[in-house]
């Protein structure tokens, strides 16, 4: 006989057993750069995506599930300081820990205004 309900069950099962977490993340600041550390464990690299629009870094990551496997996404962003090299950022993802070095930009060297006398 077909069990018309086989299928719930199975979707029962996995959302019953479903957890959500949070990935690991850090940001750690030095005078050269910032470095955020985001766990992204069964991600491929073409499935993440880092951008800069304005002064926001933004990280989006998408995973498809195959079959009954879940869907993951995770998505991040920051806030960026002033001081930052948007153009020098970098990402790399190595056992499932992305990591993104945000350099600061050289602070400008001071200038000698030359103070003109008006009107003698």
């Amino acid at each position: 006989m077909i069990n018309p309900f086989a299928d719930f069950a199975d979707l029962f099962e996995v959302v019953h057993n479903f957890r959500v977490s949070e990935p690991v993340e850090s940001v750690e600041t030095t005078k050269e750069n910032f470095t955020i550390t985001l766990e992204v464990p069964g991600f491929a690299e073409s499935e993440i995506d880092v951008h800069v629009k304005g002064r926001a870094l933004n990280i989006f990551a998408d995973h498809k599930g195959v079959g009954k496997r879940l869907t993951k996404s995770v998505t991040r962003s920051w806030s960026l300081p002033i001081d930052v090299a948007v153009d020098q950022i970098t990402s790399t993802l190595k056992l499932g820990v992305l990591t993104v070095v945000v350099p600061r930009k050289a602070p400008p060297a001071p200038t000698k205004v030359q103070v003109k006398v008006l009107g003698q």
